[in-house]
This record gives structure tokens, sequence and C-alpha cells, in this order.
């Protein structure tokens, strides 16, 4: 890997991470909290804590913003240098993947509905709240 900026110097991109210590990173990465992770895993909290605190002294990480950060970037090979520009077009284009992939166009779900003043609403609902989308 090439030239890193002095802000990701600290981390250590070759941690060599065994198979529950990959797993537990991956749960929290996904943003289960330490007591999901346990849940799911099948394993105590305290294996968890543990775990974790290891996990970030061999990658030289304190938060688990970071370490999301880091599972993502290694496991999908994404820079850890992008470019400011470059980090919002990925981050807006993840926004827009997550936000369509939660939309189910099913005909039974959309509603449309005509106002005085020619305006067409469509809702669409979406968990416990809408999406309005309207038109002139």
């Amino acid at each position: 890997m090439g030239y890193l900026s002095p802000k990701l110097s600290y981390m250590n991109l070759k941690a060599k991470l065994g198979s529950r210590e990959f797993e537990v990173l991956e749960c929290i990465a996904w943003g289960a909290s330490q007591k999901e992770t346990a849940s799911f895993l099948g394993i105590a909290l305290r294996t968890v804590d543990n775990t974790v605190r290891k996990i970030k002294l061999k990658t030289g990480l304190q938060k688990a913003a970071e370490l999301s950060a880091y599972f993502f970037c290694t496991q999908f090979n994404i820079s850890f240098d992008l470019s400011p520009v470059a980090r919002m077009r990925l981050a807006t284009g993840l926004l827009v993947l997550f936000v369509f992939t939660g939309i189910d166009f099913k005909p039974s779900q959309i509603f449309v509905s005509r106002n005085r003043r020619a305006r067409i609403e469509i809702r669409i609902p979406m968990r416990a709240r809408e999406i309005e989308i309207s038109s002139s």
C-alpha cells in the first residue's frame, strides 16, 4: 500500500485476526452491540468484551466506528486513503443503495390520491414511517 496520511499511520493494516475475532468484528461492524454479538454468536458478554479489546490492540483502533470502517475497507478492498470527494460519493452511493433496497414497490402498498389542485401524492409505507413523493 502507498502513502498513508498521518491520521491513518497509527492503524495496523496488516493485523492478523483469528476466526473468532473476525466474527466479532463483523458483528460490531454491522452495528450490533456487544450484548447482541454475544447472543448471536452464543458466547459470553465478557468474551466479546475481551475479543473487542484484543482487536483494538491488534489494529490500533479505539472506536466502534473505526472498527466498522476497518472491516469494510479490508473486506471490500476500499482504499483507506480516499479523498474527501471520493468518500462523499461512496457514502452517497451506499446511502442510495440502502434506501432503495428497503423500499418495496408492491401495488397493494401504493396509495394514489388527487386533490383539487391536480396534485398527485404517492404514499409508500416503510416500516413505522411513510415516505411521501409529491408531484405538481
